[in-house]
């Protein structure tokens, strides 16, 4: 009982535990999924104007014809046209994209735009004119900018890019960047003409969304739910939500994890500034040519664990007071269950000693008193049990062992009318020469084994094997008709239960089957203290003479096997055989087919 309380306490601590475990892990994904579709939306609603004036920008029949100019300037190497003809494009695209330039969103956000920039056919960022402000930024970050422009738009196809980019600042830091990237195709070639770049600042996770928007309701979810968010970019994490310390931290858990790709999604534990965490991080929408982004959740586990604790020592506490109790209970019952208790273990010594005569007291009427009771006829059991298996052992089979314990069988001997069957293993010395004794046995195992059931599908009694060869009655120690017929259709299955055998088995054995009928002595025959039923008798003899006389898968039947079967079976008449033990030729057929048994039978 107090190995029970104490099963049920440990399994209700640890059913708890993972049920716990398992919903705050799957609350935290659901929600960090719902984050990343909500930044995504976010970033769509923000970037669908420019996304729109910028692919009217590359679609623009003047762009084209600036672009072309452009070209040829280059082919030509005239310096100054490029020069003017950079002034002209810049000057047209500030125009054009005014309000793309301004905002991001002119009518909900107001945005500045970091930068644009145009890169010529030949890869090359084009420099803005100085009356132009196309957002400078200091020496290091326009080197970064140039460099990664002119990698993406030499390796893009014609398709708009959206992704992210983080430029050095002046103060030694990066600024995350969102960077939206335009081919120039000219439509009649689909040449590629050059490359528009514009680039937004990401806005911060602390500041609200457009309050016209259903989004609200996630932000303040995030909130209150202890969610600290960021974005990981080469190895840097941008959030103000996370201490700077921290996200020091937290970038190289993410980079250590991170598989060179911008598709996986993954989360793990760890420990940050002495708190457990969880951290979730899943790749934003896949740019083919930017460097992979995530989207970054960090979610403290200490309220969570607290919780978790109380939880699992209440149940703790619980379990105390039952096992006080399941103690206590116990130590009462003991005193009242000694003495029947040492009783039966008595008992049960003397079963073990093999004196199935032992009984116990009963003293009452109560669940120990049933319980001596069924001891009781246990051994008793036990003892009839021990009886019936000393006559089975001197039977070899089933259905004779049912009949002597039945009462029905002759312990003498009687003459009944049977059908018998020798099958014999062809080459079984020279099959077996020089292999292991076990290695017979098991092959013998193998054999016996599916034969031994076709006999008794066909109402047969396996009477002995001898060495290679099994000896088959049918018809006693009792007949249920047409025993020459089941006798025939017997040794015609196990001839194809052997070959179906050969297809899959390493011993490739074939064997001959002899089958005669007639009267025959049956009964139980040995010494004193060890029987067996069998039959004796001149048909006996010719059963197992035909078998040798049978080929390799061959059945051979004399003539009473063939005129009690009748029409029933095809046979091929036989030499008349000249046989060990008979003074005449002896007829006998070769077994072609016989009738089958009825599906009812």
């Amino acid at each position: 009982m107090i190995g029970v309380v104490i099963g049920i306490t440990g399994a209700t601590l640890y059913v708890s535990q993972q049920a716990a475990e398992q919903s705050l892990r799957k609350g935290v994904e659901q929600l960090a999924q719902l984050g990343v579709s909500h930044f995504r939306d976010l970033q769509v609603e923000r970037l669908r104007n420019v996304c729109s004036e910028s692919l009217s920008f590359s679609r623009s029949i003047r762009i084209r014809q600036i672009m072309l100019r452009y070209r040829a300037s280059l082919d030509e190497k005239d310096e100054a046209d490029l020069i003017a003809t950079t002034e002209i494009l810049y000057k047209t695209a500030e125009d054009e994209l005014r309000e793309a330039l301004r905002s991001d969103n002119a009518r909900e956000h107001s945005q500045q735009a970091a930068f644009f920039r145009l890169v010529g056919p030949e890869g090359k960022v084009l420099s803005p004119p100085g009356s132009i402000d196309a957002g400078f930024l200091h020496q290091a970050g326009r080197a970064y900018l140039e460099e990664t422009l002119s990698s993406i738009s030499q390796a893009m196809a014609t398709d708009q890019e959206t992704g992210y980019l983080a430029p050095p600042t002046r103060n030694d830091g990066n600024e995350l960047l969102t960077v939206v990237i335009t081919p120039i195709i000219d439509a009649r070639s689909d040449e590629h003409l050059g490359t528009l770049a514009i680039g937004y600042p990401v806005p911060q996770f602390t500041q609200s969304s457009n309050p016209s928007t259903d989004l609200d309701p996630i932000v303040s979810e995030f909130r209150e739910g202890g969610f600290r968010r960021a974005i990981w970019l080469d190895g840097e994490l941008f959030s103000d939500e996370i201490d700077r310390s921290l996200r020091t931290n937290v970038a190289s858990e993410v980079t250590a994890r991170f598989d060179g790709t911008s598709r996986s999604r993954h989360d793990f534990a760890a420990v940050f500034d002495h708190e457990p965490h969880r951290v979730f991080h899943q790749a934003l929408q896949p740019a083919a040519y930017f460097p992979a982004a995530y989207q970054v959740f960090l979610y403290s586990l200490k309220d969570s664990l607290a919780a978790q604790r109380a939880s699992r020592l209440k149940v703790l506490g619980f379990g105390g007071i039952g096992l006080a109790c399941a103690f206590g209970i116990s130590l009462l019952l003991a005193h009242g269950l000694s003495v029947p208790i040492q009783e039966l273990v008595q008992g049960t010594g003397e079963i073990q000693r093999g004196n199935f005569a032992v009984t116990v007291p009963v003293h009452s009427r109560d669940e120990i008193g049933r319980l001596a009771g069924a001891f009781n006829e246990m051994a008793l059991g036990l003892a009839q049990k021990e009886k019936y298996r000393s006559v089975l052992d001197k039977v070899s089979d089933r259905a004779v062992a049912e009949r002597l314990l039945q009462g029905t069988v002759e312990l003498g001997g009687e003459t009944r009318e049977v059908s018998v069957l020798f099958c014999d293993i062809r080459g079984f010395t020279a099959l077996t020469q020089g292999m292991d004794p076990a290695e017979v046995i098991r092959m013998l195992n193998e054999h016996f084994t599916p034969l031994t059931q076709v006999v008794t599908r066909h109402q047969g009694v396996v009477d002995k094997f001898v060495g290679d060869l099994i000896m088959a009655i049918f018809g006693a120690p009792e007949s249920y008709g047409d025993d020459a017929l089941n006798a025939s259709r017997c040794a015609l299955e196990m001839i194809g239960e052997r070959e179906k055998l050969n297809q899959i088995s390493q011993y490739k054995i074939e064997v001959g089957i002899g089958v005669a009928s007639g009267p025959a002595l049956a009964g139980n025959m040995g010494s004193s203290n060890r029987l067996n039923y069998t039959v004796l008798g001149e048909r006996v003899n010719l059963a197992a003479r035909l078998c040798s006389k049978a080929g390799r898968n061959e059945v051979v039947i004399d003539q009473t096997t063939l005129d009690r079967s009748t029409d029933r079976i095809q046979v091929l008449p036989l030499e008349r055989l000249a046989l060990k033990g008979f003074s005449e030729p002896v007829q006998a057929y070769q077994l072609l087919a016989a009738q089958p048994r009825s599906p009812d039978l």
